[in-house]
């Protein structure tokens, strides 16, 4: 007597099952998640960092890294590569815009200008409306 038709994706209780070795998922080329801005001190540590920081197939022609910043504060560095392969670590200095902060008298207004500003919107009463006639609160 033939053995029936045996479906091998049903699971045989008496039949020992080999155990299943769990998939580790593949790493993948990108780079990790940095928590905030990257602090160096000096070109040779900004040049040191990003080559450990970035793979060498990322290393490419036309690559631009995200910027490092140096630690006097006025500083940043970003590492570019040339369409000839040579590395060009580049340092750009940054301050303050001082033109856009409000000087220190400025940023108030004085009790005089304040009451010359009500007067012209007001017709100078300060907004106060005048007294109701009597005749015309008895009407």
């Amino acid at each position: 007597m033939p053995y029936p038709y045996v479906n091998p994706y049903l699971a045989n209780p008496y039949v020992q099952q080999m155990a299943q070795v769990p998939q580790v998922p593949q790493q993948s080329a990108m780079l990790p998640q940095q928590q905030g801005p990257v602090r160096v001190s000096g070109r040779d540590e900004a040049m040191n960092r990003l080559l450990m920081m970035y793979p060498a197939n990322m290393l490419v022609p036309g690559f631009t890294s995200e910027p490092l910043f140096d630690i006097d504060g006025t500083h940043f560095h970003a590492l570019s590569i040339e369409a000839d392969g040579s590395r060009n670590l580049e340092t750009f200095a940054y301050q303050l815009e001082t033109s856009q902060l409000p000087k220190p008298g400025d940023e108030y207004v004085t009790r005089a200008e304040l009451e010359a500003m009500l007067s012209k919107m007001t017709g100078g009463d300060h907004g106060v409306p005048e007294p109701v006639q009597e005749s015309a609160a008895t009407a």
